[in-house]
């Protein structure tokens, strides 16, 4: 079995190691200042490598075990969290994020972007709506009996 890992790759796993080893929880950010220290390192990194911003990416740069944490840090009603003071940041970087694809998915039409963005609660659906008479919603004529039928025809016909 090969080992599909990049060297760009092993630099970022190992980086998101380093923090994670100590306890194996999120790391406790004190202060706004240094979460946002902490996203711009990311962000320096993606545009220094060449990669796309992603939500898995930054929450492994942040030290956390899944992307559940990132949005955990936005939900200022999460109780796990004794203060909301990174709600407003990690909302405004899944924003940034967000307007990255809807720019790319403008300019390339790639498929990979829609997924992205239903992700981001994005809507891929069709409505329809149907108009009539409210005695007769859906336009059906009442077709009399044989006979009346048959004269019903004619008078139509005589129109």
């Amino acid at each position: 079995m090969t080992n599909n890992i990049t060297v760009d790759n092993k630099s970022l796993f190992k980086q998101s190691l380093e923090v994670a080893n100590k306890g194996g929880k999120p790391p406790k950010y004190k202060t706004s200042e240094e979460l946002i220290d902490r996203i711009d390192k990311y962000f320096d990194y993606c545009k220094e490598n060449e990669r796309k911003i992603t939500i898995s990416g930054l929450a492994m740069f942040l030290g956390f075990a899944t992307r559940q944490s990132v949005y955990d840090y936005a939900d200022v009603n999460n109780g796990r969290h004794k203060t909301n003071q990174f709600a407003y940041i990690i909302k405004r970087v899944l924003l940034f994020m967000e307007q990255d694809y809807e720019t790319d998915l403008r300019t390339t039409g790639n498929t990979a972007n829609i997924f992205a963005l239903k992700n981001f609660g994005w809507k891929d659906e069709t409505s329809t709506t149907i108009k009539g008479d409210i005695n007769n919603p859906i336009g059906l004529i009442a077709m009399p009996a044989k006979k009346e039928a048959i004269e019903w025809q004619e008078d139509r016909n005589k129109k």
